[in-house]
């Protein structure tokens, strides 16, 4: 068994790659085997750490809402209403 350490940044890899790999093709034309190939581990690994094509997808698209949630608060954060006219001027500023 690994490291617990050692899991995470196995799985991290995994995310990076299928995040990687999607730039140049759907995400849902990506086997798991083409996405163990470009993380440099097994099928067998890949299946280890996600049950499915579907349980990776869903965990990429969690980090992405982590992410994006973490940059809109760090924007709300450094941006007060009161310089805005209101919520929808706010938000048109973020985006």
């Amino acid at each position: 068994m690994f490291p617990k350490k050692d899991k995470d940044a196995v799985r991290a890899g995994l995310l990076n790659t299928l995040e990687r790999l999607a730039e140049a093709q759907p995400v849902t034309d990506i086997t798991l085997r083409e996405l163990a190939e470009g993380a440099g581990v097994s099928h067998t690994t890949v299946l280890r750490y996600f049950n499915s094509k579907r349980d990776i997808m869903t965990a990429m698209a969690k980090l992405q809402a982590e992410h994006l949630y973490a940059s809109v608060d760090r924007w709300f954060a450094s941006h007060s209403l009161k310089d805005y006219r209101g919520k929808t001027e706010l938000l048109d500023g973020f985006f």
